[in-house]
Order: structure tokens, then sequence, then C-alpha cells
């Protein structure tokens, strides 16, 4: 792979850097004829520079020097003199183990890795990136017939959310060697007699880890990629748009289900753990979790029985710098993702979505990345709503939305000071969300949770699926005393009193998936209880 050029002074050569070669090649600056080469400068050359008096600098950035040659005679064929070779690093910064893995990814000279020098991991995934190809692996069985988008790994830590390729047929790093020694033809890290003697069960069979230290290494640096890069969609500072936080609700909410399977921090379901068994036989035939989204035609695979049928759930962090889209790259744009590739609404329901609301949900996508969405809810008492009704209201920050997962409370009894332990009977509650914002309780106030509050004991309500609350908005939740509360023996005029302290809200951000900042807890109410609803 040509990374960088440098032409002499008189401009009569061009010096082309070789990355995976490890190479510079000369070339006639007029004709483009090759002219000489200079082999082995050392690993992953990337950039030249050439002075007055015909000396060739060579920047190695996988073996941490420059190598200096004398190019002031070159000849047809000729070798080129090394002058000297200057150490670049005084202190190597990464770990031998994450050095050996990155000097491997990007060594195509290595006949372990490929034939003829051909090709490496970096050839294809410069920096952990995507070439943004469409390759086709039509044939070639053990990588899985038919087209193939090129995926990023950045952000997948190796092994982080699951197994590797579209199709899911590898589950460690360590399971190249079989890529390797088919697809590119090399000769293989591991030992003939090691590989040949479980090559049937190379994959999805016992761990090949400790086979091969240079695999272990390569494994080592995958590993790294743990972050995304930021998203230039955001605006300053880091911060989502207003159309993307509209989008960010779109995309969680049950009606499009996007999160379903691009679900979790990682924005995915894919994970090393096997179906269960009470999935269908369908499913049991798959390695693990995979999906149909309508995508799958003929150029997918040559589907004789055990191919191709279902696919990996790829992350969307950092899919606005990894066009095109799907697994056969037959989406060019985003936008195509959920409209002209999505006609059947398999792919998450976006056929309702009005256009506005595909741009925001487009939007959402475009920004997403590893940048922190720090959220927050505050908490305000909105007083007595009725016999044995509650209401409080929830606020959340302009930064990012969240899904209201829990509500913390405590039954008491009204007191100057602390609630006080008289007796307080346990009393039923329900949960609703003011629907349509008119602050009272009415039959199209949705039910959130019930639960049976006991007196003087901390009380954690969960929230089953959790509530969405978009960033800068705000809900009403009531708090309904279901059964009549009371306290024997209280004194009259008091004798129904009682207090619902709301002492936490447990919440997540939407984006981040990080525990929301709470204020305006804890917050009390007293009711009189006295007509059960």
């Amino acid at each position: 792979m040509a990374v960088a050029i440098a032409f002499d002074p008189q401009g009569r050569y061009a010096f082309v850097a070789l990355q995976g070669s490890n190479a510079v090649d000369v070339l006639d600056a007029a004709s483009g004829e090759w002219v000489a080469s200079i082999p082995q400068t050392g690993l992953a050359p990337q950039g030249l520079a050439l002075d007055q008096r015909g000396r060739l600098f060579v920047q190695n950035f996988l073996s941490r020097d420059v190598a200096v040659y004398d190019v002031s005679r070159v000849a047809q064929g000729a070798a080129v003199p090394l002058l000297a070779r200057i150490a670049t690093v005084e202190r190597e910064p990464l770990p031998a183990d994450v050095l050996l893995g990155k000097q491997i990814f990007y060594n195509a000279s290595d006949p372990r890795m490929s034939r003829d020098g051909y090709v490496s991991c970096a050839g294809c995934h410069v920096e952990g990136g995507s070439d943004g190809r469409v390759w086709d692996y039509s044939g070639r069985g053990v990588h899985g017939g038919g087209l193939r988008n090129t995926t990023a790994l950045v952000g997948r830590a190796g092994l982080g959310p699951g197994p590797i390729h579209w199709r899911a047929d590898m589950d460690e790093i360590q399971d190249f060697e079989m890529l390797l020694r088919t697809t590119l033809q090399g000769r293989g890290f591991v030992a003939d007699s090691v590989y040949n003697a479980r090559s049937a069960n190379w994959v999805f069979g016992p761990s090949n880890a400790g086979l091969s230290p240079e695999l272990d290494a390569l494994a080592a640096y995958l590993a790294t990629f743990s972050k995304v890069n930021p998203s230039p969609y955001r605006d300053r500072g880091g911060v989502m748009t207003d159309a993307a936080l509209a989008g960010e609700v779109i995309f969680h909410g049950a009606e499009t289900g996007c999160a379903v399977c691009h679900a979790g921090a990682a924005f995915t379901d894919s994970s090393l753990r096997r179906p269960l068994a009470s999935q269908s036989p369908d499913d049991l035939a798959l390695p693990f979790t995979m999906h149909d989204v309508g995508t799958l035609t003929e150029a997918a695979g040559d589907f004789r029985p055990n191919t191709l049928r279902a696919l990996d759930t790829p992350t969307l962090k950092g899919v606005w710098e990894a066009p095109p889209y799907l697994h056969d790259g037959s989406a060019a744009t985003l936008p195509d993702v959920i409209t002209v590739r999505n006609a059947e609404d398999r792919h998450g329901r976006t056929s309702h979505l009005t256009p506005t609301e595909k741009a925001q949900l487009v939007a959402y996508l475009q920004q997403l990345d590893d940048t922190a969405v720090p959220t927050s809810v505050s908490v305000a008492p909105l007083g007595v709503r009725g016999p044995g009704v509650l209401a409080f209201e929830l606020g959340v920050g302009d930064l990012g939305g969240v899904r209201l997962e829990s509500l913390m409370m405590r039954l008491g009894v009204p007191t100057p000071g602390p609630i006080s332990n008289a007796p307080v009977s346990d009393v039923a509650v329900r949960i609703h969300a003011d629907a349509n914002g008119d602050g009272r309780l009415g039959p199209v106030d949705s039910l959130l949770a019930e639960t049976t509050l006991v007196a003087h004991n901390d009380a954690t309500v969960q929230i089953p699926g959790g509530l969405l609350i978009k960033a800068g908005g705000k809900v009403s939740l009531f708090v309904v005393m279901a059964d009549g509360a009371w306290r024997p023996g209280a004194p009259d005029g008091d004798a129904d009193d009682v207090e619902v302290v709301l002492t936490g809200v447990g919440a997540r951000g939407l984006t981040a998936k990080e525990r929301s900042s709470v204020s305006g807890v804890p917050q009390s109410l007293a009711v009189r209880a006295e007509t059960p609803l």
C-alpha cells in the first residue's frame, strides 16, 4: 500500500513508501516505470523526505526509526546504500505484546501473513478503520461467500461486543489463523502439525489462545481499539444537536424498535453467549444471536444449507465514518438504510416516520460516538391532585434523554421532624405518567408500576420497560394510594394522614447509558387517603 511520496530536487524520480511491504519503490517521475527498490527499510514506512544532498529519510513508524539512504546516484535495478538508522523513540510507550501485535497487523511482507507480500490486516483496516470497500468473497467458503462490506475495528476492543464478521464465524482473534492460510494464502503463525491436528475444530472448538505468541499479540493489539472517533456532526464541545436529541427518543422508542437489537452501551446485541435451549431450532442452528433484517439477497452468499441465513448485529457507534452500509454495502447512505433498504420495516419500523423524523433519526446515528453524555433529572413536588393522589414532576437536563428505571419511596406519617415511627398500615400504590400533560389523573394516563409500600421501610419500585423522557423534557408522575391508609389510635383529625417520601430516582442516559445525576430529592407530600380509589 502506497502511503507517501517524495520527489528528488530535479523531479526525475518519485520515491514511494510502501507501508505493508516495508519498502520504498523508485519510479521514473515522467513515465511511472519502475527504476529501483529499497527493500526492508524498516517496519511500516509512512513518511519520506529528500534533501539537496541526495539523502532520502524514511520514517518507519513501527520499527521506531528513521532510515537514511544515499539516492544521489539512482540507477536501474541498483542497490541503494544505507547511510544511517536513527532511533526515534527513547522509551517505547506500548506494552511489548501490543507493539508486536501492531507490527504483525501492518506487515504484509511476512510470509506467515500473506503470499507474495500481497496484503495484511492494515490493508483494509488502517488504524483500525475501514477501507470503505465491498469485497466479493464468492467461492471462499472459510470467509463466507458473497459480498462483504469492510467493518471498522475501532470501538470493538477485539471481542468486546461479540463474535467476528457479519456472519459471526469466529469467536476469538486467534481464529484468524484459518483466514491467513486460506484467503490470504500465508503460511500462518501456528506450526502445521498443530494446525492440522485441530483444523476441523479450529473455529468454535477449544481455545486457540496460547498456540502462537504472534496471534496472542495480535489479539492484545486489537483489544486496544476500545473507542470510536469523535463525530464531527456534534455541536462544539461534543454536545448533540437538537435534531439528534429528537432522534434519540425515536431510536429508543418502542415504535421503531431500533434499540432492541442495537442495544445497550455498545449499541448491539452481539454476544459470545450461545442461544438458549428455549429458542427455536432455526435459532439454535446459528452459533450466536443473529438476525435476518430483510437485506439478505443472493449477493449475500450461495444459500446452500448452512450458509448465511442471518447477520450479526454491528455496533452503531462511529457509524458516521463507515459508509457504505449493510453487509453488502447496498445502502450508500444512512438515509438509505432506513428507507430504500427497509421497505418492509424488518430493519426497524421506520416507514411511519415523517421526513423530519427520519432526518432526526439519521442525525442521531451520525452523532453516536464515545463522547460522554452527562444526563440529569430534577424532582419537584406538584402537591395533592385529589383524594389519595400525589404528584411529582421530573425534569431532564438538556444534554441527553433518559430512561426512568425506578423510583425509591418511603411511607410514613407527617410530623414536623423526621417521619414518625407511629404505626401505619401497608399501602398499595399505583404510579401513573401524565400522558396528555393536563396535570390531572385521567383514564389516558399510562400505568407505569404497582407495588405495596411497607410502613417505615424504603422501597424501590421498578418501572418495567422504563419510561423515556427526552432531553429538556418534563413529565408528571401520579402516586395513587389505591387503599385507605390509617393509623390505629391516632388522634382525631389526622387518623388518615400519611406521608409518601420520594427518596431517589433511578434513571440512565439513553446514549451514554450512565446513571443520571438526580437533584431535588428527598421530596415528601402528605395526603389524607380516606377515600380509596
